[in-house]
C-alpha cells in the first residue's frame, strides 16, 4: 500500500477533509493513506452522486480550489502546465469536459509505504463576455437603460489574472463617453474600469451580470447661431444639448435649464422695409429646384429643434431627410424687399421730410 498526497499547488485545501482522506498540511494538502495498488479508488472532475459505477469516487473540489482557475488535473512534477496523460480531465482535443471524467489511483507505486504527492495543474479561467452598454450611469444610484447608445463590438476576451486593456468605447449622439464603470455588491460604489486592470473572477462576475457595469457619458453643449433672423429674441445663440434617453434635443434657456418651449425659438421674425422668406439651416434650403426657392417656416424650426426629420429637395427629382446633429447650427434669416412700406425720415433741424422704401427710392 501507498499513501496518495494531493498538493494544492497555487490553489487550496479543503481543511475539513471528506471521508477517507485526511489533513496533510493545513490549507495546501490531504492525503489518502493505506492505497492498494490496484485499488479501485478514483477522484472525479465533478461531483457524483449515486450509481454503481462512481463508487468510490471523490469529487476534486472537495479536494482543492483556486479561485479564478479551472482545473485541469494532478502531475507529479511541481512544474508541470499540463497534467499528466494518466492523471488527466482533459479530453482529446485537450479541452476541460462537462461530462464525467475520473482519474485512477491505482498503479501509482510499487514501493510499499511510498507517498506519491499529486500537484494539482491549474489552468485560469478565460471565455469571452458580451458587455451591456445601454446602462447608463448619470448618478451614483440610479443607472438607466438608454437604447440610444451604440456599441458595434460589444464582445471581449478574458483571462483571470490578466489585464484588462483597452474596452471598447460605446456612443450617444451628442454624448462623450467618460469610461465604464463596475460594482460586485449592491452597496458598492461605483468603481471606473482601467486598462491596468486585472481581470478577478469578481469583475468577471459583475460584468456578465445585467447592471453589473454601466456606461458613463457626459452631456456636450451645442450652439444654435442666428443670422439676420431679425426678431429680437432669437438674435442671439442659445444652446443645446441632447438627452440620453429619449435622443432628442433639449434647449437651454440663459439658466443652463431645460427649455421645452421652441415657440421663441422660431417666431415670425420682423425687420424694417423687408418681408420674411423663411430660413435656411446650416446653408441647407428646403426647395433650391422649385421656380421660386423654397426655404424652411418657423415651424419646420420648431420640428428641428425637436429632434424631428426635416425633407429638403437635392434635386427636381430626389429629397432627403436630416435631423438636428451633435454639432453647433447656424439658422439664417431670408429676406426680400417689402416694396409696399416706406420708412419716413424727419429733418427736424432743416424741416425736411422723405420718404424711401427699401430700396431706398
Amino acid at each position: 500500500t501507498y499513501t496518495v498526497k494531493i498538493d494544492a499547488n497555487g490553489g487550496k485545501a479543503v481543511t475539513k477533509a471528506p471521508t477517507g482522506w485526511s489533513i496533510a498540511d493545513y490549507e495546501k494538502s490531504v492525503q489518502k493513506t493505506d492505497v492498494k495498488y490496484d485499488t479501485s479508488d478514483k477522484i472525479g472532475n465533478i461531483t457524483v452522486v449515486g450509481g454503481e459505477e462512481d463508487l468510490g469516487t471523490d469529487s476534486a473540489s472537495a479536494l482543492v480550489s483556486r479561485d479564478g482557475y479551472d482545473l485541469l488535473g494532478f502531475s507529479t512534477d511541481k512544474n508541470a502546465t499540463v497534467p499528466d496523460e494518466n492523471l488527466s480531465f482533459l479530453d482529446e482535443d485537450g479541452n476541460l469536459t462537462n461530462k464525467k471524467k475520473t482519474i485512477n489511483l491505482d498503479k501509482l507505486t510499487t514501493e510499499d509505504g511510498a507517498t506519491v504527492t499529486l500537484y494539482a495543474i491549474w489552468r485560469a479561467e478565460s471565455g469571452e463576455i458580451t458587455l451591456d452598454a445601454t446602462m447608463v450611469r448619470y448618478n451614483e444610484t440610479t443607472p438607466m437603460k438608454s437604447s440610444y447608445v451604440v456599441l458595434e463590438n460589444n464582445k471581449i476576451k478574458y483571462t483571470i489574472g490578466s489585464k484588462v486593456g483597452e474596452l471598447p468605447v460605446p456612443e450617444l449622439k451628442g454624448h462623450t463617453f467618460e469610461g465604464w464603470y463596475y460594482k460586485i455588491n449592491p452597496t458598492d460604489k461605483w468603481t471606473k474600469i482601467t486598462a491596468d486592470m486585472i481581470f478577478t473572477k469578481e469583475l468577471v462576475q459583475a460584468m456578465k451580470t445585467a447592471g453589473g457595469i454601466v456606461t458613463k457619458f457626459t452631456e456636450n453643449e451645442y450652439t444654435i447661431n442666428y443670422d439676420d433672423c431679425g426678431t429680437e429674441n432669437n438674435t442671439s445663440a442659445v444652446k443645446f444639448v441632447f438627452d440620453a434617453f429619449s435622443g432628442k434635443p433639449r434647449v437651454l434657456d440663459s439658466d443652463g435649464k431645460y427649455k421645452d418651449d421652441y415657440e421663441s425659438l422660431a417666431e415670425n421674425p420682423e425687420k424694417e422695409g423687408y418681408t420674411f422668406v423663411g430660413y435656411t439651416i446650416d446653408g441647407i434650403v428646403k426647395n433650391d429646384f422649385a421656380e421660386t426657392k423654397e426655404y424652411f417656416t418657423p415651424d419646420d424650426i420648431k420640428n428641428f429643434f425637436a429632434g424631428n426629420e426635416l425633407t429638403y429637395n437635392t434635386s427636381a427629382a430626389k429629397s432627403e431627410n436630416f435631423v438636428i446633429g451633435a454639432e453647433d447650427i447656424t439658422i439664417k434669416g431670408i429676406w426680400k424687399i417689402d416694396e409696399t412700406k416706406s420708412i419716413i425720415n424727419v429733418d427736424y433741424d432743416n424741416a425736411v421730410i422723405s420718404y424711401k422704401n427699401a430700396k431706398g427710392t
